[in-house]
């Protein structure tokens, strides 16, 4: 579970505070302009920047890292390491005090890599990936941290089709099914109806969290992008 009660966060243009809660098998997804905040906010879910008044909850009995599972918008490959120890870092938060990696963690990573299609490249310097091969790799990380709460910045960022409309929201939805949620920012909201309960809308004027149906309406989007979209047969569309 997620709640964020009355966040204001540090950035300067934030128009009014924001609420919202994410239960169990629920997925959040943060939309708006270029520039509007979504990542901003995602940060300070995190607890990756100050915030100035509210507060983000999720498991009161565990340290953050261990309910909270972030992925970045971008991340930098600046040390050399295999694909299997960067993913196996992720388990870092599971470590008692000077303890060394358990059988258990070795299998998590295995699992991890294998259902990210990226068994054959566990041995494989990072440095060495494309742009899609690297984003599953920390997508990889992502599903060893074994987190219950997922916060997701442009997860389909260098991900072809295939992985955009079937790895990832099968990915989303497993998770879900143990129990986890899902709080995401996303750029097409045509994706983001596929798999959302509930939708942040980041305007210039108001930032907005609501259920799904409520927030992805004709007017909405368009006053949102300032741009004409419409809904045909259920999906949505820039026209």
């Amino acid at each position: 579970m997620l709640r964020v009660d009355q966040l204001v966060t540090s950035l300067d243009k934030q128009p009014n505070p924001i609420s919202g809660q994410l239960n169990a098998g629920q997925v959040a997804c943060v939309l708006g302009r270029n520039g509007a905040g979504k990542s901003w906010l995602l940060r300070s879910v995190a607890g990756l920047n100050a915030v100035r008044s509210g507060t983000v909850k999720g498991s009161a009995d565990q340290p953050q890292a261990r309910w909270c599972g972030y992925l970045a918008q971008t991340e930098s490959r600046l040390f050399p390491m295999r694909v299997k120890d960067y993913v196996l870092s992720a388990r870092h938060p599971w470590l008692a005090w000077h303890q060394g990696y358990q059988p258990s963690d070795y299998e998590y990573v295995e699992s991890a890599l294998a259902r990210m299609g990226l068994a054959d490249k566990a041995n494989t310097s990072i440095q060495a990936l494309s742009g899609g091969e690297w984003q599953r790799v920390r997508l990889a990380a992502l599903i060893a941290q074994q987190a219950k709460v997922w916060l997701l910045d442009e997860p389909i960022e260098h991900l072809d089709p295939g992985h955009i409309w079937s790895t990832l929201p099968d990915l989303i939805r497993d998770h879900l099914a143990n129990a986890g949620c899902v709080l995401m920012v996303a750029h097409d909201p045509d994706w983001a109806a596929q798999l959302s309960d509930q939708v942040l809308l980041l305007g210039n004027e108001q930032w907005s969290w609501a259920e799904a149906k409520e927030q992805l309406t004709q007017s909405k989007l368009s006053q949102l992008y300032g741009h004409p979209y419409e809904c045909r047969d259920g999906r949505w569309f820039a026209v």
